[in-house]
């Protein structure tokens, strides 16, 4: 994505996806590791709210632990709900990243697994009109 759309810090995998595939192969998908290398968050979309709530909570959890109160981990599940821009993100993508990156997406759409709500974005389907969409476009 250009500079205008990035407002993080992040590392980037290698061109073959080493990382992506060890991971899991969505398109994006968001991991962020502490210090000891152990993940204290995933996700299967970026979604920059979700991540700051997740960064804020880690630092009260290091202030603790620097203020010595005895603390211990648990287990959440939660699936909140985002604006689907699928359009102005392809869009965005393709004018990026190119065809290539659209494709890798829509494989992406067709081979996912995991939770699906009522109105997801994600599986055959989308994978579909993901590729009427992108064999409308002029690249």
């Amino acid at each position: 994505m250009t500079k205008k759309y990035i407002k993080r810090t992040m590392l980037v995998d290698s061109l073959d996806g080493d990382v992506h595939k060890a991971y899991g192969r969505l398109p994006n998908m968001t991991y962020i590791v502490n210090r000891y290398g152990n993940i204290i968050y995933k996700s299967d979309w970026t979604d920059p709210s979700t991540i700051k709530m997740a960064l804020n909570h880690y630092q009260e959890e290091r202030k603790m632990m620097e203020d010595k109160i005895r603390i211990t981990p648990y287990y959440i599940e939660w699936q909140p709900m985002r604006k689907n821009d699928t359009e102005e993100f392809m869009t965005i993508l393709l004018n990026d990243a190119g065809p290539k990156a659209i494709k890798d997406f829509i494989n992406s759409a067709n081979h996912y697994t995991g939770p699906v709500q009522s109105n997801s974005s994600l599986g055959k389907s989308m994978g579909k009109k993901l590729q009427e969409w992108l064999d409308k476009q002029d690249y």
